[in-house]
């Protein structure tokens, strides 16, 4: 049965994939991605890959043109999503390795032949760490870069993952300073804390804009988790914490807290025994390619785990 790439124009087929039949990514949803598309001005071309009635998987692409540069990206720039690209079948990991053989060829095939009948000038699609065969993406020649990331599994006893937390990290995390840790609906105080961390390294910030942050707060309330610490009633810390279905990604943090307490630590600590009660699976740490980021999320023992980023073409600010 031959095998076809098109867009999907129907919101609730789309999502009907992404929550029955693929993989956990919130960064999938249609309204999420809708939000992509207001915020950075990007077109978003939805795309479907089908073997007859079958839908085997999505892509979401995002297409500009900049300069009479044509690009094409998934994720985009400055979302602040570390991957995008195919979503791939819940159940492919328990298929025999022919079929994944296959599974993987076809869609990267259609993708591929999809982004050629586009004709980007530059393509950039950063992978799912779940999908690691990238063999037609080299054999088309497109430049393959790795990154990585940390994966916490919560389904392991909560003793056992406390027990391989870096000692000293414990025994900041058992400091008897007063810390209330609560939710609240406002991103704005995530956001500028972000802005000044960024600022003070003098590198550039990788959101686009508070609106996109306080958009996605207000469409996703119950996955888009903003987290502040307190003490003394005053704010010490902050995070942004996304969850669905199974899994729960430590997706952005504030600024080096202005204080002794050890308030990262037990921001980590705290999200781990919450979700872990909430009989969430996996912790995806979002990123380890960060050297001194790194340093700091390792002593919580997590796996790593790499992704892949497959592009072509070159822009001036590579």
């Amino acid at each position: 049965m031959p095998t076809v790439i098109k867009k999907i124009e129907d919101q609730k087929e789309w999502d009907r994939f992404v929550n029955d039949k693929a993989s956990p990514s919130i960064f999938h949803l249609w309204k999420f991605l809708k939000i992509i598309e207001k915020h950075t001005k990007y077109e978003l071309l939805p795309y479907g890959i089908y073997k007859g009635d079958e839908l085997l998987s999505i892509i979401p692409l995002f297409y500009k043109e900049i300069l009479s540069v044509k690009v094409l990206f998934s994720p985009p720039p400055l979302t602040a999503i570390p991957y995008m690209g195919l979503l791939i079948d819940k159940d492919f990991i328990n298929f025999k390795q022919s079929k994944k053989d296959r599974y993987i060829y076809t869609i990267s095939e259609e993708l591929c032949n999809k982004i050629e009948e586009i004709k980007p000038d530059y393509c950039s699609i950063c992978l799912f760490p779940n999908l690691t065969d990238i063999r037609y993406f080299k054999n088309k020649n497109y430049f393959v870069d790795t990154n990585y990331t940390y994966i916490t599994k919560l389904n392991e006893d909560l003793n056992d993952i406390w027990s391989k937390i870096d000692k000293g990290v414990r025994n900041k995390i058992n400091t008897q300073e007063k810390i209330d840790i609560e939710e609240i609906q406002d991103a704005s105080i995530v956001y500028k804390s972000i802005e000044q961390r960024y600022k003070d390294q003098k590198i550039n910030l990788p959101i686009i804009c508070e609106d996109y942050l306080s958009d996605l707060k207000k469409e996703f309330p119950d996955n888009v988790k903003i987290r502040i610490a307190k003490n003394n009633g005053e704010i010490i810390g902050s995070e942004i914490v996304l969850c669905y279905r199974n899994v729960v990604w430590d997706w952005l943090g504030g600024s080096k807290p202005q204080t002794k307490i050890p308030v990262n630590e037990i921001l980590k600590w705290n999200m781990i025994e919450d979700y872990k009660k909430k009989n969430f699976n996996e912790l995806d740490y979002v990123g380890a390619n960060n050297e001194k980021i790194s340093t700091f999320k390792v002593k919580f023992e997590p796996e790593l785990q790499s992704y892949f980023r497959e592009r072509f073409g070159k822009l001036f600010t590579e």
